[in-house]
């Protein structure tokens, strides 16, 4: 479970996490993401070709600040 500053909460689940390549960003274009941005941490999954629809937009849960991981 992933929760952002604004409350907002993703479960991930086991299956999601090993049918996909996750990336948990600090970082966008060298810099560090900010926070009222999509920081501290940006969470999201690799898509082939790099064409997120807005499905993929949705599941990744950004300015998360706690992982919690069962």
């Amino acid at each position: 479970t992933a929760v952002a500053l604004d409350g907002f909460t993703v479960d991930i689940t086991k299956q999601e996490l090993a049918a996909r390549d996750w990336i948990v960003a600090i970082k966008g274009d060298g810099r560090y993401l900010n926070i009222g941005g999509r920081g501290p941490v940006w969470i999201v999954y690799d898509v082939p070709g790099g064409n997120a629809t807005g499905e993929d937009d949705n599941r990744w849960p950004w300015a998360v600040y706690y992982i919690r991981a069962d």
